[in-house]
């Protein structure tokens, strides 16, 4: 059972930095090829943030057996926990609505659907996974992560 909980701890952080950060390639122009092959210092900068965060992070768990996010975010950020909730939100409907257009385009242009077909078939993909639960939705992150991962092998990187 650990096994399979490290398991999901990494499908998230490889979810949120590659799928939100690198999924649709337009943070890459954006905020990497502009700067030529000085690019590079911008990823060192981030690769090493996310390792410092997620050591701090997991290590604040591990010393107060703080394994649920309520327990956790009030050991982590102590009186301004509250702080993190508001901020989740608000990104949690910035991330839903980018990833949704992201993956009705996508759908779109692979499948050749128009749009509006392609981003309902996202919201019911994600609703009917959200209904189902947790157990769904960890399974659907491991098909997807062998996918991802598949791909990369297949396409390269």
């Amino acid at each position: 059972m650990r096994v399979w909980y490290a398991a999901v701890v990494a499908i998230i952080l490889q979810s949120v930095w590659i799928g939100g950060g690198f999924g649709s390639g337009r943070e890459i122009v954006e905020f990497l090829a502009k700067y030529g092959s000085y690019g590079w210092i911008a990823i060192l900068i981030s690769t090493v943030a996310w390792i410092v965060i997620l050591a701090l992070s997991l290590e604040v768990a591990r010393i107060f057996r703080a394994y649920d996010y309520m327990t956790w975010s009030k050991q982590f950020l102590w009186k301004g926990w509250f702080i993190l909730d508001i901020a989740y939100i608000i990104m949690a409907w910035i991330v839903i609505a980018v990833v949704g257009a992201a993956a009705g385009y996508m759908l779109s242009d692979i499948v050749g659907i128009p749009f509006a077909l392609s981003a309902a078939i996202v919201i019911i993909v994600v609703g009917v996974l959200h209904f189902y639960g947790r157990r769904a939705m960890e399974a659907f992150w491991v098909i997807g992560t062998i996918g991802l991962y598949a791909n990369y092998e297949v396409h390269g990187f």
